[in-house]
């Protein structure tokens, strides 16, 4: 006999079973006597009030079992009361409801919660077949439509954010998406993103409302099997499908959102007063002298500088000329680019679906319609897209499906923004106290290219208008961009026994832009360009480019051909199992591009003027010396074949133990010469071992429990290199010589192979009280090899460095996600949370620039031992009793700042941290009762830093001083409460950079955000009503800000312009 504690637990725990079952049985027919029989009819739906086809409903003391139907209701006939249900479906949690014996009759409304983020009980897809996640051996996450549908954009993309364990970086122009870190230098570090089964290069073509799920595939078990674009992770997109057997169902949904103007009053520069006080001082000094002495270029100037200049030289008096400048000190430049450049942003949305099918067939077609102002003035959006999908039972052995999506879209960019409003030259943005409107509403001028002085005055009256007015160019320029995208697709499986099946796949894509854009005759873009081309010959006037619109058109064409042939195979042996695909596939994409211009274009008549490309002019006054007339005429083309042959194989032992291997060979025209170096063999495996289905594991509490570890290899290629040498090719025009010429772009690298990601995966799956607690916690190491790295060649070649595999990264993480339900009564509370850490360092990299000062800058920073995106600076000593920044220089103090800059190494540098953060994650509460629910996401950032921004003296030429300047060095004694330095004159640029450049302006940019919330209304639909559901939603997105570690209140992730605030209404019904 058995006397162990876990044996006596266990035996304790059945004697109490025994007596609790004894009990009901002694007391259950004194109940049975008072029971009562009636029907009970209900229906289930989902948070967002759509209905769940096939739930489980079940008696606990009785046993009978329903499903519901298509709308989400059921009936249990001949019910004794009292009773509890017990409801359940896959992916979502399961509930219980309890019928009291005064039940009324009416329809009981059962909602049930998303397992949002666990793989629990769900499949999910790889793009080649779809796998039940209880016996999955790698790392997926996988989103349903549930936690989709609670969310508002445009872009699916953003649909992530907050909801999955995607990094999104906003630091540069254009968002970054990281899974899992960055596993190359200079390659292509974006997710492959796949859309039914086939990769697409453009995501924006895809409505979010045709999306049923998106699986997200992170480590080499799940992704390699898409081989060399697997490294950088996988995300599978699959939309609604065609069913057989269902009623005709139509679902519509339509959304409004408001969004606010964007905050451009957070600019941290000076006021405008204060700016113009220092202007006045600076004139003083003679720091504008050189500018005002240019008579061969005339360098633009701002209006204070002129009316100085004017008063010097006695054009006016002084107190005029300051009586006209204290005029200016008010006005606010940032106020007038958001009063009249922005307005409140409006989308609206309208989606509907409509599916249906019998025996043999099956359809779904789905249309939608997106209309976005935009928050920049003049500008709009209008996407139209279209889907439709037939599958036909030909036979009991054959099926096929043929399927069409259209997208087109009609962008109006009139509007260039702020960053467009530029003075030209050597500046980049305009004085504080410039304006866009007059006091009395007219259009205000502002000087660029040239001074105002200059052209105002010149050209004796023959010349076109010369004034930039940039509210007039808003409204003389247009700027549309059309987007069409046809993507046809089949599917035609074919079952060839009770094992084996054949599926063969194609899809077409086609994609076409074309951006005209047509310069007004008023706008400034057309008057400068003819003015600068307008000769003087004995005194006479000649334009070399003629009295007209300039239209300038750009257009692309790609088309992009993809076959797939998959065996799979399926045998139940015993208890176990074994599935297994082979298969081979090739793409061809083609893509051609075309960029032209044409003078005096009339779009009424079609006609233009012919230009003389060819000769040389002299430009008015020589202000740009000898050129001949622009001309961006070019071509472009490319092409990209690909070949791929991919196996994969699970064997499942009693559902215990998992095993998974799959291997691909992938070969591209743009590698290696030797035929044997364009492909490259990637393998993985995976084990999984289902631990609750142990004996030794026996108890309720714990309803699942598995273990994977997985192992493999995902390549990565950088397109833009090639094994043989890359030239780009020049027409006479563009030359002296005028003779034809070719550039090398790349030099020949017959070695060229594909990048390499190997990556080890640990995970743990759990799952406590059927889904009261459950979640994973993964633990992943890295090691990326064969990347392209800078590499130094004999300078005699003519060329610097070369592209080579010569690179290597590790990196390790941790994923951590759990779902639970602390509260399910009347009341119901559910959190999901996401924490991920993840670290990398470079291990090899054969460049080292000649100069340290080369790695203190944003973006990749490649020292071995550190990581990709390592902050360095220069290290701090403090402001000395003058007010001068000081550094050190071979270790001791000094302010020798141009032999700092020149004499430092890297190893003297400082490295600050990360900038892109180690720690990050979410957490998205729910609570729901009765007809209402509500939602929210609060996503984080921990452990990374930013530069922030501070004075630069010398930077003042281009019209702008931070308001740091506030708080410099002012007085001896003020280092010791101040980091700013005092402003010197004349100004030293070496010691600003040193300022710029130093540790000190380093700031923790850890930030914590309330991202949205939601709030969700859906009434009761009586059973037989034409209505089958009805949910009334409300949204906010980009609430605010819950807490940021910089005292400087900067954001971190935007700068100066975070998104702004904005706020959805939406209503979805079906029929």
């Amino acid at each position: 006999m058995n006397n162990t504690p876990i044996y006596k637990i266990h035996k304790l725990l059945f004697d109490l079973l025994c007596i609790s079952v004894l009990f009901i049985l002694l007391t259950g027919h004194q109940l049975s006597a008072q029971d009562k029989k009636t029907i009970i009819a209900g229906r289930v739906t989902t948070t967002a009030g759509t209905p769940i086809v096939g739930a489980t409903i079940r008696s606990i003391s009785k046993g009978k079992i329903t499903i519901s139907n298509q709308d989400g209701q059921f009936n249990l006939p001949d019910f004794r009361l009292p009773d509890t249900l017990f409801v359940s479906n896959l992916g979502f949690m399961s509930d219980t409801v309890i019928i009291p014996r005064q039940y009324s009759g009416d329809v009981i409304k059962i909602t049930l919660f998303p397992t949002d983020i666990t793989l629990k009980q769900v499949e999910v897809s790889t793009g080649y077949q779809s796998v039940p996640s209880e016996r999955a051996t790698g790392a997926f996450e996988r989103i349903n439509k549930t936690a989709l549908d609670r969310q508002f954009n445009l872009n699916i993309i953003q649909y992530l954010k907050g909801t999955s364990t995607l990094l999104f970086d906003n630091t540069s122009a254009s968002e970054k998406i990281f899974i899992r870190g960055r596993n190359t230098l200079f390659a292509n570090n974006s997710p492959l993103f796949v859309v039914d089964n086939f990769p697409v290069d453009n995501i924006n073509s895809i409505n979010p409302n045709d999306i049923e799920s998106i699986t997200i595939m992170k480590d080499a078990a799940s992704a390699s099997i898409w081989g060399a674009r697997a490294a950088n992770g996988v995300i599978v997109l699959t939309t609604k499908k065609a069913a057989f057997n269902g009623k005709m169902k139509v679902n519509i949904s339509t959304s409004t959102t408001i969004s606010e103007k964007p905050n451009l009053l957070k600019d941290y520069s000076i006021l405008s007063t204060d700016y113009i006080s220092l202007e006045i001082d600076l004139f003083q000094k003679g720091f504008y002298n050189n500018d005002l002495n240019n008579r061969r270029r005339f360098p633009v100037l701002s209006p204070v500088v002129e009316l100085l200049d004017s008063a010097k030289r006695g054009l006016i008096s002084s107190s005029i000329a300051m009586q006209r400048i204290d005029l200016l000190r008010n006005n606010n430049f940032r106020k007038d680019l958001r009063d009249y450049l922005f307005r409140n942003a409006v989308n609206n949305q309208v989606a509907v679906n409509i599916s249906g099918g019998s025996n043999n067939h099956a359809y779904l077609f789905s249309i939608g319609y997106d209309n976005e102002q935009s928050s920049l003035v003049q500008n709009n959006m209008d996407r139209l897209t279209m889907r439709a999908e037939n599958l036909y039972k030909m036979q009991k052995w054959m099926d096929i499906k043929i399927g069409a999506a259209y997208t087109h879209s009609s962008t109006r960019q009139d509007n260039g923004g702020p960053d467009k409003i530029t003075p030209g030259g050597t500046k980049t943005r305009y004085y504080p106290y410039a304006k866009l409107v007059n006091e009395n509403a007219s259009l205000a001028s502002l000087p660029k290219d040239y001074r105002s002085t200059f052209k105002d005055t010149t050209g004796k009256g023959t010349l076109l208008p010369w004034k930039y007015v940039p509210m007039q160019d808003l409204y003389t320029i247009s700027n549309i961009n059309k987007y069409n995208n046809i993507r046809l697709y089949t599917d035609i499986k074919i079952k060839l026994n009770k094992d084996f099946n054949l599926d063969t796949k194609f899809q077409m894509e086609d994609q076409k832009t074309e951006n005209p854009i047509i310069y007004n005759s008023d706008n400034y873009f057309t008057r400068n360009l003819i003015n600068i081309y307008t000769g003087i010959v004995d005194n006479q006037y000649s334009q070399h480019i003629p009295n007209g619109p300039i239209y300038d058109l750009t257009t692309s064409h790609s088309t992009t051909f993809h076959i797939r042939g998959q065996m799979n195979y399926q045998k139940k042996i015993k208890s176990n199992e074994l599935t297994a695909i082979v298969g081979a596939e090739v793409k061809e994409s083609k893509a051609d591009g075309e960029v032209s211009r044409t003078y005096n274009y009339n779009s009424d008549l079609l006609t233009f003027s012919p230009i003389d490309y060819i000769s040389y002019f002299t430009t008015y006054q020589n202000l740009a010396g000898q050129q001949k007339v622009p001309n961006p005429q070019a071509y472009t083309g490319q092409l990209y074949r690909f070949t791929s042959y991919y196996g994969n194989a699970a064997y499942n032992i009693q559902d215990r133990y998992i095993i998974s291997a799959s291997i691909r060979k992938d070969a591209s025209n743009l590698l290696g010469v030797n035929t044997n170096k364009r492909g490259v063999p990637l393998w993985s495996t995976g084990f999984r071992w289902n631990l609750n289905q142990e004996s030794f594991i026996n108890t309720k509490i714990l309803s699942e429990l598995a273990l994977r570890i997985s192992y493999g290899y995902g390549g990565n290629l950088q397109n833009t290199l090639s094994a043989l040498p890359i030239i780009q090719y020049g027409t006479p025009i563009d030359n002296f010589i005028d003779a034809p010429f070719a550039t090398l772009v790349s030099p020949p690298n017959p070695n060229l192979r594909w990048e390499k990601t190997g990556t080890l995966n640990i995970g743990v799956d759990f799952d406590f009280w059927n889904g009261v607690a459950s979640g994973s916690i993964e633990y992943y190491r890295k090691k990326s090899t064969d990347l392209i790295g800078n590499t130094a060649i004999d300078p005699t070649t003519g060329v610097m460095f070369v592209n080579r595999n010569s690179a290597a990264i590790a990196s390790h993480g941790i994923d951590f996600t759990f779902h639970t339900v602390p509260l399910n009564r009347k009341v119901k509370v559910s959190i999901d949370g996401i924490f991920s850490y993840s670290q990398n360092k470079i291990i090899n990299y054969l460049y080292h620039y000649p100069s340290a000062s080369s790695y203190i800058n944003s973006g990749i920073n490649p020292i071995e031992g550190f990581p990709t995106d390592a902050i360095f600076s220069y290290r701090w000593a403090g402001l000395s009793g003058q007010g001068n920044p000081i550094g050190y220089l071979h270790g001791k103090p000094s302010e020798d700042y141009r032999n700092i800059k020149s004499e430092t190494t890297t190893n003297e540098l400082i490295y600050n941290g990360r900038s892109l953060p180690p720690f990050y994650g979410s957490l998205q509460p729910y609570i729901s009762y009765g007809k209402w629910s509500i939602s929210s996401t609060i996503t984080w950032k921990i452990g990374h830093y930013f530069r922030r921004p501070s004075v630069n003296y010398s930077g003042f030429a281009n019209w702008y001083m931070n308001a740091d300047y506030y708080d410099r060095w002012k007085q001896p004694g003020d280092e010791a409460k101040t980091t700013i330095p005092a402003m010197v004159y004349p100004f030293d640029n070496a010691r600003d950079e040193f300022y710029q450049n130093s540790e000190v302006l380093v700031e923790k940019a850890d930030i914590v955000r309330l991202k949205d919330i939601g709030l969700v209304y859906h009434p009761e639909i009586k059973p037989g009503h034409i209505l089958k559901s009805l949910s009334i939603q409300l949204y906010a997105n980009n609430v605010g800000v819950l807490y940021r570690a910089n005292k400087f209140k900067i954001d971190p992730d935007y700068g100066k312009m975070p998104p702004p605030r904005s706020y959805t209404i939406a209503v979805k019904t079906s029929f």
